[in-house]
């Protein structure tokens, strides 16, 4: 299922919920709230065009880059590495790239 992520999968679920496993008892609910394509640099050995995945996640939680399992209504359970970016007022923001 990784394999056939591509920035066409998750464009169009920008706003949407996804949730994260962050250990056995607990799961955060995080937004998606920007699909970035990288540019793209003609590498016709690439399987996709790269880009990046950013997540807003709760105020007062933040959890250290790893990969989790998260779960999406409409993409099922999957798992990514996620790195956190930055604390602001609304919760943290983590990002997942994709090359």
């Amino acid at each position: 299922m990784f394999a056939d992520f591509t920035y066409e999968t998750f464009a169009p679920r920008v706003g949407e919920a996804f949730q994260i496993q962050v250990s056995e008892t607990e799961a955060l609910q995080t937004s998606l709230i920007e699909v970035r394509p990288w540019v793209h640099d003609g590498d016709s050995r690439r399987q996709r065009v790269p880009f990046a995945l950013v997540f807003q996640g709760p105020p007062g939680h933040a959890f250290p880059q790893r990969i989790y399992p998260v779960r999406n209504d409409g993409l099922g359970e999957f798992e990514i590495f996620l790195v956190p970016l930055q604390p602001n007022a609304a919760g943290t923001l983590y990002e997942a790239v994709f090359g």
